[in-house]
Parts: structure tokens; sequence; C-alpha cells
């Protein structure tokens, strides 16, 4: 569970958020919706320790994550939550199969044999595996967006948030990609996603909307 309480965050004078509760259960597929710049990528940053919050706390699966140490942190986003993000972050140094096994190149640990046997079904499932030795500068937009989704599947992370994750895609695409998502989440993955397309949003849980009075179901 994740659980949100009297959280503030503020880039200097230029914004801020607060958040007075929030909860969302294990497994839930929550869709945060609003207006550019009203906060819904820093909400998500906050809940994955990407961000630190002003004040408040921020407890997932009983785990207290504002207290936690830089080092903590890192930890904690490396093996608990998997990020697909809007613009792929991808390396341009590290090919298609080793930027999918990167949590496991940043934690320091060696791909057992049942993690190269998910490696190969993602690179199937994404119809990637004919790019596996390929550089990120080789790819389409699509397939970018599947090596990013891959990666964030690779550790099966009990926590999924995708910012935006078919905003660069075109609608073709834009509904392979969430098909792919679906079929690959289970149902004690907690998903979160950031979107503009409200099409969507009748495959979600819950609806959020995210503004300037705070969140509103």
């Amino acid at each position: 569970m994740i659980s949100l309480q009297n959280l503030f965050f503020s880039y200097g004078s230029d914004f801020e958020i607060h958040i007075k509760q929030l909860t969302i259960a294990r497994g839930e597929k929550v869709a945060f919706v609003g207006e550019s710049g009203c906060g819904k990528t820093t909400l998500v940053s906050l809940i994955a320790g990407v961000l630190r919050s002003n004040a408040g706390q921020i407890t997932i699966a009983d785990q207290q994550i504002h207290n936690f140490s830089d080092k903590q942190l890192r930890q904690f986003r490396l093996r608990s939550v998997g990020f697909v993000f809007q613009n792929f972050e991808l390396l341009d140094y590290l090919n298609v199969t080793e930027n999918i096994l990167l949590p496991f190149t940043l934690l320091f640990k060696k791909a057992t044999p049942q993690t190269l046997d998910k490696l190969d079904y993602l690179l199937n499932a994404m119809s990637i595996k004919n790019k596996a030795t390929h550089k990120p500068h080789q790819l389409s937009q699509g397939e970018k967006q599947r090596v990013a989704i891959a990666r964030a599947l690779i550790h099966q992370p009990s926590i999924v948030i995708a910012d935006e994750p078919t905003g660069n895609l075109d609608p073709k695409n834009s509904k392979k990609i969430m098909d792919l998502l679906w079929k690959e989440i289970n149902e004690q993955t907690t998903f979160l996603m950031i979107t503009h397309d409200h099409s969507l949003l009748n495959q979600f849980d819950r609806v959020i909307h995210v503004g300037e009075k705070g969140l509103e179901e």
C-alpha cells in the first residue's frame, strides 16, 4: 500500500504541491490527469523516491521512505519501482539488452538464469528481439518505448509508474504500447500512470485529477 500524509514539496517560489492525504492499495491501477505543469510528474516522482518532499510522510509497504538516506532511496527505486519515462531515458552507449538489464547492473547483481529467461520473454513480447544488440539511436520511437517498458518490468517491481508512455506515439503504436503494459502488469502490481489521453481512463480502477486545489476524484 502507498500512503501520503500532509505532503508538501516546492521548487523555490515557482511551484509547490500540497497533498493532505492519498492512499493507493496494493495492486490498484490509478491514472493521474490534469493540465501540464500541475504537478503530476512531481507527485509520482515523490512516490518513487526520485524527489524528496519538504515535509510530510510517504509510506510504501510499511516502509517510511521519507526517512530514507539517499542510498536507501536508490536501492528502493532499483528493487521496487519500474519507471517508464516519457522521453525513454535510455543510455546511448548501451545496447537494448544492456539497457533492459540496467537495474541489475546498478545493483551490482548478476543476472540469474530466471532473469535471462524473463529478458528473452520480454524481448519477444515487445517484438524487439531482433534489436537486442542495437543502440538507442538505431531504434524507432516505438521501439525505444518498448525497451523502456521492458526495463521497467525486468525486475518484477511491486510498483510500475508510467509518465505519458504514449505521449510521443501515433494512435496505432499507442494502443500497442498500452496493450503490452496491461498484458505484462499482474494483479499484484500497483500501476500509476500519467496521461492526457482520456480514452484510456476506463481501463483504470481510479482516476485522480491533479490541480490547483490538490487531488480530486
